[in-house]
C-alpha cells in the first residue's frame, strides 16, 4: 500500500491541459515535435544518389565559388526518410534475412571503438581493437569519391554473393505507395548503373578487394504498407549506353570545370522556356546560372 500511497502522491491535484485534449492529431502535436528541418551540402561532386536528375551547370557553379546547397525538408518528409533510414540499418545489420547463408558483403565497423573492421560477411569474432563482442559490430557502407575526369560520390547499400566469385551491387528502397511496384524506376537503374560503373576507378581507403558485376545489379523495395502477397520485389539493373552515356557526361562536365573553370551550358529545358521551367525555378543556382548566361561569361576562374 505505501508504493500505493506513494505514486498517488505524485498525481497532479488539478486537470492538466494536456489531458483535455481529446483529438489524436491535436494531442500528437502537443507531445510530439514537428520540426521542419534544412539541411545544408556542400557543393564539391555530383551524389549518385541523385545523379540522374542533377545538372551538370548547377553544380559546377556551386562548386567553383564554394557555395552551400540548402534544402528544406517538411516534417512528414523528415519522418518518412527516417522510417527509411532505420529499416537500411536493419537489413545490412540482419543479413540472415537472405536466402543464402553468408551472402551479404561488405565493411564492418565496430561502435566501441571506431575501429573499421574486415571486408567479408559481418564478422563473429570479437574485436581485434578493443575486443568488443560481435553485436557491437555494424555495416559500413562502401562508399567512394572520384575527382577526375568523373567528379562524384556514391554510397553503396549492400553487396551480395550470388554464385562463386559473382558479387553484386544492391540498393535498398522503401516504398509507401499502397501501388503494386512492377518495375525499377528510372531514377533507380540511373542509380544502381552508376554505381556499377564509377565505382571501378575507386582508389579510395574503401576500395573493394573483389570484383564487382558490372552486367547485373539489383534494385531491392520492401513496402511499408502491409501486402502479404508482395512485401518486397526485387528487379535486376543492367546497364545500357542509353542509362549511362548522359551520367557519365554530367560527371565529366563537373570534372572539366573543376579543372579549368568552364561552365557547361546551360539545360535545354532551362533556355527553352528561359529559365522559367518548374526545374529551373527550383535551382538553387538560378540566379548565377541565367547571369553567366546573359552576359556570357563561359569560365570561373
Amino acid at each position: 500500500m505505501k508504493f500505493l500511497q506513494d505514486n498517488d502522491s505524485n498525481v497532479p491535484k488539478t486537470d492538466l491541459m494536456v489531458d483535455k485534449v481529446a483529438d489524436g492529431t491535436e494531442l500528437s502535436n502537443n507531445l510530439i515535435r514537428y520540426p521542419d528541418t534544412r539541411r545544408s551540402y556542400n557543393y564539391s561532386r555530383i551524389y549518385i544518389s541523385s545523379i540522374a536528375t542533377a545538372c551538370a551547370r548547377e553544380e559546377s557553379i556551386g562548386t567553383l565559388l564554394k557555395l552551400k546547397k540548402s534544402i528544406k525538408f517538411f516534417y512528414a518528409n523528415v519522418h518518412m526518410m527516417n522510417f527509411g533510414t532505420a529499416f537500411h540499418y536493419w537489413v545490412q545489420n540482419n543479413p540472415d534475412m537472405f536466402f543464402e547463408k553468408d551472402t551479404f558483403l561488405g565493411w564492418w565497423k565496430c561502435r566501441a571503438c571506431g575501429k573499421q573492421r574486415r571486408f567479408g560477411i559481418k564478422p563473429k569474432s570479437n574485436c581485434g581493437q578493443c575486443g568488443a563482442l560481435p553485436a557491437a559490430t555494424e555495416y559500413l557502407e562502401y562508399k567512394f569519391r572520384l575527382d577526375y575526369p568523373y567528379r562524384v560520390s556514391g554510397k553503396v547499400d549492400g553487396i551480395l554473393q550470388v554464385a562463386p566469385n559473382v558479387y553484386r551491387f544492391m540498393d535498398i528502397k522503401t516504398d509507401g505507395t499502397k501501388d503494386d511496384i512492377v518495375t525499377a524506376t528510372g531514377n533507380d537503374i540511373a542509380q544502381v548503373s552508376s554505381y556499377m560503373f564509377f565505382h571501378q576507378f575507386d582508389k579510395g581507403p574503401m576500395t573493394l578487394p573483389i570484383k564487382i558485376d558490372q552486367k547485373v545489379g539489383y534494385v531491392m523495395y520492401f513496402k511499408k504498407l502491409m501486402n502479404p502477397k508482395a512485401p518486397h520485389k526485387t528487379f535486376k539493373v543492367q546497364p545500357t549506353e542509353r542509362v549511362l552515356d548522359p551520367l557519365i557526361k554530367k560527371a565529366e562536365l563537373l570534372g572539366t570545370a573543376v579543372k579549368t573553370g568552364e561552365l557547361p551550358d546551360p539545360a535545354d529545358i532551362c533556355l527553352t522556356n528561359r529559365w522559367t521551367n518548374p526545374r529551373a525555378k527550383k535551382c538553387t543556382r538560378l540566379q548565377e546560372c541565367k547571369s553567366y548566361y546573359e552576359k556570357g561569361y563561359k569560365f570561373i576562374r
